[in-house]
């Protein structure tokens, strides 16, 4: 076979002799030669310049391929073409170029000390009957480069024959390994799934760079027993899940680390699932599950390709492939742990879902769900980030929630937030709807009053505490696990339902919390069956008043205030130095405040006003800073 090692370097030779038949007696009629000829030094170095790029990066590699169906050439060993297979016999690097019309690369190399790598250098590979890239063994790793600059495509058949025997093994996706799988470069890599999977590793997937784009008949990108990504572009359209994990066998496998890459995820299932921990440590994600927080579809309604709503046959029925629920969540796992990253999220189901405990300390998230915002089986734990849930059936959910810092916003149809055991959390059995906006007030021409330091967010005021008697509780069945505890953060919730919902108890000893709870009098802002203590930080709750509940013995002080208010009427409340409180306009009319400060003295005489107007800047409804022009006197009351 003709080397092409030798063939670059006659190239080479030739193109440093072009400039001398340049130089021949100008009354020549060899047309075709004076044509050839480099008339610009610079065209002559570009074309030296290409050419040894080309020999070193051949040299860059052990064995160098050109996919041509039958015309295919190798220069190097370790690898064998026949019947428009390409296989790798053994560890070493491989450039590979060209295009199989229908044929594929099968890797089958039992050395365990070394490394098979597979450059992709503008690879078209499509096959009609297996994986375009098959790794039956490769006893390191197989490493799939993507040199910079390079576009490759890989395609398969969707009409694959499927074995009868149910046990017997095939392959399920266009890249499938069975052995660990490695993605890195900078080039691009398009993976068109007509039958299944997009890439399926059966063991550790990694992926360190690259542009991909996979279109999938079920999962875009599968590792069984673990997926790690830290770089890279990813366009994910799939019919099952866009990433997910497997083995829920084995205790220490099954989890997804993410701690960078700019991900656009369109999938018909979950996003993002792993059967044990998820992690995203940084990245940029876009995840529409389901068709989004608008669609309405029935389980009939809700079929998957030929498949008829349960996924796809896989060759192991060990992986537990045919689920017939259909599950259409953007994050999901055993455990959440969300430690930065940038999240924009319209999910059919939960844009969340932990099937034991989600912890978020870092991140922008912002999500809209056909369900819940965030759920957490077990523990819900917030410590940082700015987490706002757009739409929801629940906001948050979880046996317990615990709040500690961030900024949290919460929009949602039913509970804000629910503290409840896994028996009694609810699922959304229909459709969201949006809650009411908020408008700016009318200006006054009264003389603004004097600003204390209006609402503040992120942490406790200093401020004399004092003792209040609640006005009751013991709403639905006592369940001392539902807890909601808040010590620092600024939460605002605005909720059709229960505003603050336990089964449990409600704990605030800092942080600031607002509710704009519901008009409808069979829920209300706060609703707990045990008891709502306030020992610091701000708690303003609003709603209706037929179920309102306020704060419990041993609290700070607290005023409750009665009558009907209309939506989106400004509501100012002063102490006796005229200084502002509160200011806020709900979005939702309301008949019910309970107002909690640890800067409140107790017997403190305090003044509502509904109308003028503030100066201050609305900050979902409330007004931070600014001045108050006093509208009418709504009422006077004492802190008790």
């Amino acid at each position: 076979m003709k080397s092409l090692k030798s063939f670059l370097s006659v190239i080479l030779s030739l193109s440093l002799l072009l400039p001398i038949f340049g130089c021949a007696d100008s009354n020549s009629t060899d047309k075709t030669l004076e044509t050839a000829v480099p008339i610009e030094s610079e065209n002559e170095s570009e074309f030296v310049s290409a050419t040894t790029q080309a020999q070193t990066q051949q040299d860059d590699y052990d064995t160098y391929v050109i996919l041509n169906d039958a015309d295919t050439t190798i220069d190097g060993e370790g690898v064998t073409f026949e019947n428009n297979v390409l296989t790798v016999t053994a560890p070493g690097s491989y450039l590979i170029k060209g295009s199989l019309s229908n044929g594929h690369i099968l890797v089958d190399s039992p050395d365990s000390e070394k490394k098979v790598k597979l450059a992709l250098d503008s690879v078209n590979i499509h096959c009609d009957d297996t994986a375009p890239i098959y790794i039956e063994e490769s006893g390191k790793e197989t490493v799939i480069i993507l040199p910079e600059g390079s576009s490759s495509t890989l395609s398969d058949n969707a009409d694959r024959t499927v074995p009868e025997d149910e046990n017997a093994e095939y392959a399920t996706a266009v890249i499938y390994s069975k052995d660990d799988l490695q993605i890195e470069g900078a080039g691009s890599l398009t993976v068109q799934a007509n039958f299944n999977k997009g890439v399926f590793s059966k063991d550790d997937l990694q992926i360190h760079g690259g542009v991909l784009t996979i279109n999938s008949k079920d999962d875009a990108i599968r590792g069984k027993d673990s997926v790690e990504i830290t770089d890279g572009t990813f366009t994910l359209t799939s019919a099952g899940d866009a990433i997910r994990t497997s083995n829920e066998t084995d205790s220490d496998k099954g989890n997804i680390l993410i701690s960078g890459g700019t991900f656009h995820i369109t999938s018909e299932l979950d996003g993002i699932q792993s059967v044990s921990d998820l992690t995203v440590s940084g990245g940029e994600f876009t995840i529409t599950t389901g068709g989004g927080s608008g669609e309405v579809k029935t389980e009939t309604e809700r079929g998957f390709g030929s498949f008829s709503g349960m996924r796809p046959p896989d060759s192991s029925a060990a992986d537990a492939e045919n689920e017939t629920t259909a599950s259409s969540k953007a994050l999901k796992g055993k455990s959440i742990n969300i430690k930065g990253g940038t999240f924009t999220v319209d999910s059919f189901d939960d844009a969340l879902h932990s099937g034991s405990t989600c912890t978020i300390t870092a991140g922008t998230l912002s999500l809209r769900s056909g369900d819940d915002g965030i759920h957490a089986e077990t523990a819900l734990n917030i410590a940082g980030g700015d987490i706002s849930v757009l739409q929801s059936y629940e906001g948050l959910e979880g046996e317990t929630i615990k709040i500690s810092g961030g900024t949290v916003t919460v929009v949602a149809s039913d509970d804000g937030m629910n503290a409840a055991s896994s028996s009694q959390q609810s699922e959304n059995p229909a459709a969201p709807w949006g809650a009411g906006q908020s408008s700016e007030p009318q200006e006054s021409e009264q003389a603004p009053s004097t600003v204390r330091t209006g609402l503040q967010f992120g942490g406790n005021r200093p401020g004399a505490n004092g003792g209040r008697g609640g006005m009751g509780g013991g709403k639905g069945e006592y369940n001392s696990a539902d807890v909601i505890e808040i010590s620092g953060g600024t939460i605002i919730v605005n909720a059709d339902g229960d505003g603050i919902d336990s089964n449990g108890d409600i704990k605030i000893s800092g942080g600031t919390v607002v509710v704009f709870g519901p008009e409808s009098n069979g829920n209300g802002a706060l609703d707990y069956a045990g008891s709502c203590i306030v020992t610091g930080g701000t708690l303003l709750a609003t709603g209706s008043s037929g179920m309102s509940q306020s704060v419990s013995s041993g609290s700070v002080p607290c005023v409750n205030i009665s009558g009907n208010v209309p939506a989106n009427t400004v509501f100012a409340l002063l102490n006796e130095k005229e200084e502002v409180l509160v200011c806020f306009a709900s979005p939702k009319s309301f008949s019910s405040v309970v107002f909690a400060d640890d800067a409140l003295t107790a017997g403190e005489k305090l003044s509502a006003y509904t109308g003028g107007s503030s100066s201050g800047s609305n900050e979902n409804g409330v007004y931070i800073g600014g001045g108050y022009t006093k509208g009418t006197l709504f009422g006077q009351y004492n802190a008790g």
